[in-house]
């Protein structure tokens, strides 16, 4: 008797504690934070790009948009960050892109003051973002590839 109840609370515990789903957790973290990505290139390689020719208060609710992309990506990096889905560096590096986009809004600025060292950084810090979604698994989807083969900005 003692060892089937000792059995059962060895798998109650494991299961519990979510060892037997870590590996599912992981991934979806990972996919979901990569998915994010994913959607906020797409915006900025599509109505990012499309609003540098609007006038000034479209271009000014596209960059509070694409400021609410970058925060929805730096919560689900966190999050893949806290079950090491991704490296820690992602979840900085998502807060700084996050954060640039804030400030630049709430000093009045639009998409086309996305400009010269700023827009290096964002470049760099989203390419870096998604070669650790790659690395982790989660490769750029077709709808992505095929904006960046239409030769859409960045």
């Amino acid at each position: 008797m003692v060892v089937l109840a000792s059995s059962c609370a060895a798998s109650w515990t494991s299961e519990s504690t979510g060892d037997a789903t870590a590996p599912t957790t992981v991934a979806a973290n990972a996919r979901l934070a990569c998915e994010r990505y994913y959607l906020l290139d797409a915006f900025r390689r599509t109505d990012v790009v499309d609003a540098r020719g609007k006038g000034e208060r479209e271009r000014r609710a596209v960059l509070r948009e694409y400021g609410d992309l970058a925060d929805a990506l730096a919560s689900a990096v966190d999050g893949a960050v806290t079950v090491q889905a991704l490296p820690e560096a992602e979840a900085t590096r998502s807060l700084r892109i996050a954060r640039e986009l804030r400030r630049l809004a709430s000093a009045g600025g639009d998409v086309n003051d996305i400009v010269g060292p700023l827009a290096a950084r964002l470049d760099r810090r989203l390419a870096r973002l998604e070669a650790a979604c790659v690395a982790a698994g989660v490769p750029l989807p077709a709808a992505n590839s095929e904006i960046r083969d239409q030769g859409r900005g960045g």
